[in-house]
């Protein structure tokens, strides 16, 4: 991207975060969940294929 879009970007982002921060909060916090949610998610699916892998090296 151009150097004109990245500072229109971060400009636009400081505006968001000083006229609304309860915005900034919730937005932060949305996505904070989401990222715990899938690498717990992750973690999960890693161990349910860790354990299929040694059932069937027991078969």
């Amino acid at each position: 991207m151009d150097r004109t879009l990245w500072s229109l970007l971060a400009l636009s982002m400081v505006l968001i975060m000083l006229f609304a921060p309860h915005a900034t909060v919730t937005l932060v916090t949305v996505f904070a969940l989401a990222a715990i949610a899938i690498r717990i998610a992750w973690a999960a699916l890693q161990y349910l294929s860790q354990s299929q892998q040694s059932q069937q090296a027991f078969d």
